[in-house]
């Protein structure tokens, strides 16, 4: 395992913030983002990357909007020869994603995680791309959940702590025969059952 420092970029710092703690406990690591936690402000479309040795560079992609700087960031990765791990929420776009990645930098590890959730609501000022936080976000504002359609689509809740741990793992190395990783649950839950298992919590 490399000593070197560990490059964090997630723009929003929803995971980039728990996992930059969690690794900062034994290896040096430099977060960007535009969480206040950041140790580089992510303030432009393409994020200042500090010049160093890096042993990782680890992208979380929440908002799907890595791929303006992604070029950018496999010439670091390619520089200096560092690991890269490319971390996306699962969405229609993530095999697009997934493919981009593998032909621009082909021994990088791609991470697909689920519906993301923690302990406490996770506000994205409204704009809730994650139907168990919609759900929760609704419970505790109108103590009601509303569902869209018949409630038949399918959803994969994973928790924050657990996407971090994922991650962790494939920083490294559980499996380096591997080139995609997934972190979330098996088997998905229908939107009327989640909210129902909401609604009894």
């Amino acid at each position: 395992m490399k000593s070197a420092l560990i490059l964090i970029i997630d723009r929003s710092g929803l995971i980039g913030d728990p996992l930059t703690i969690k690794l900062s406990k034994e290896f040096p690591v430099v977060f960007v983002s535009k969480s206040p936690k950041a140790d580089v402000a992510f303030l432009r479309k393409f994020p200042t990357i500090p010049d160093n040795k890096y042993s990782h560079i680890i992208v979380v992609d929440e908002e799907e909007k890595s791929l303006e700087f992604l070029s950018k960031i496999i010439e670091k990765v390619r520089s200096i020869n560092a690991n890269f791990i490319f971390a996306q929420e699962l969405s229609s776009k993530a095999e697009y994603l997934t493919g981009k990645v593998s032909s621009m930098w082909p021994s990088s590890k791609v991470v697909l995680y689920g519906d993301i959730f923690d302990n406490k609501l996770i506000d994205r000022n409204g704009n809730f791309k994650s139907v168990i936080n919609n759900f929760l976000y609704q419970a505790q504002k109108f103590q009601r959940i509303q569902i869209v359609g018949d409630g038949l689509n399918k959803t994969y809740p994973v928790n924050i702590a657990d996407v971090v741990d994922g991650l962790i793992d494939v920083i490294f190395g559980i499996s380096n025969s591997r080139s995609i990783f997934y972190i979330f649950p098996k088997h998905p839950i229908p939107e009327l059952s989640l909210a129902h298992m909401i609604q009894k919590a």
